[in-house]
């Protein structure tokens, strides 16, 4: 259940808010409620979280596995084209 998954990320992100692994989790959930709700609003924000973990990777590059990073950029690429951006 990805609204489930969307809360278990973000109480993980409160305890530990620079959790790569977290934040693309939250990502996914973000992007999958935006495919079943059919919801912009919601595609808008797993973007936003995607750029999260990119951005993450530019403060301390150390915190975010390269593997991670390329997906995070390459969901983050697609998911705005499909947006139109």
């Amino acid at each position: 259940n990805p609204r489930d998954a969307l809360n278990s990320f973000g109480a993980i992100l409160s305890r530990n808010p620079k959790s790569a692994r977290a934040l693309y989790g939250r990502a996914q959930s973000l992007d999958r409620l935006a495919e079943v709700e059919r919801s912009n609003s919601k595609l808008e924000q797993a973007i936003l979280t995607y750029r999260g973990v990119i951005d993450l990777a530019d403060e301390d590059i150390a915190l975010v596995p390269l593997s991670l990073l390329r997906e995070a950029a390459e969901k983050c690429i697609d998911r705005m084209r499909f947006r139109g951006l």
